[in-house]
């Protein structure tokens, strides 16, 4: 079993979506977080977060919020124009808010 855990900075707004089934509806959104690795290196990882999860962290987080992401690595694999592309997704299982958003004049 594998597992990925970070600690990161967001690098762009969460932009959260709402994706239609036949059966159901559910929310998703994409978390850019920028880890700090070996050697000053920085990794720019995203993570795909789904349901209520997803929802939260459009209301709570903004770019630059500090968060720790527990989840798993996944295989991606598809075809476009006839040629096999390989590559990996990370999904977040677990996100905590290690900063949060600032308050604005309006929710004051």
């Amino acid at each position: 079993m594998q597992k990925v855990q970070v600690i990161g900075n967001l690098t762009k707004d969460v932009e959260v979506r709402v994706v239609k089934t036949k059966e159901k509806e559910f929310s998703t959104a994409v978390l850019s977080v920028a880890v700090n690795g070996a050697d000053d290196n920085t990794l720019f990882i995203d993570f795909d977060v789904w349901g209520k999860q997803a929802e939260n962290a459009g209301k709570f987080l903004q770019k630059g919020s500090k968060v720790f992401i527990e989840g798993t690595m996944q295989n991606n694999v598809y075809e476009k124009d006839g040629v096999k592309h390989y590559g990996f997704r990370f999904r977040a299982d677990s996100v905590e808010y290690l900063s949060k958003k600032p308050e604005t004049e309006q929710e004051k």
